[in-house]
């Protein structure tokens, strides 16, 4: 479930979309979320891969580890994940 939805602008006219999720698993085995094929894609269902959320006291994008997310058993947690975007600040 989408819990949030945020925007950076990032440098050469780009935004970083950086989407909190919360993901609840109510199994009994732990949940890894690159074994279910978690994938954002664009209007023309393009794969849009992950690339952190962009720091700009850093001036660079933190590395992206939502894929490394492990939830455990009957447990739930919040997760965000950053994916770089371009050509779509008419929008914002």
């Amino acid at each position: 479930m989408v819990r949030d939805i945020k925007t950076n602008r990032i440098p050469g006219n780009g935004i970083n979309l950086v989407l909190t999720l919360r993901i609840k698993n109510n199994s009994n085995q732990e949940f890894f979320v690159s074994d279910y094929g978690f994938k954002l894609l664009d209007s023309e269902m393009y794969e849009v891969e992950e690339s952190g959320i962009y720091d700009r006291t850093f001036g660079d994008f933190m590395p992206g580890m939502f894929f490394f997310t492990i939830v455990e058993p009957n447990i739930g947690k919040e997760k965000q994940v950053g994916f770089s975007v371009r050509g779509l600040l008419s929008m914002y």
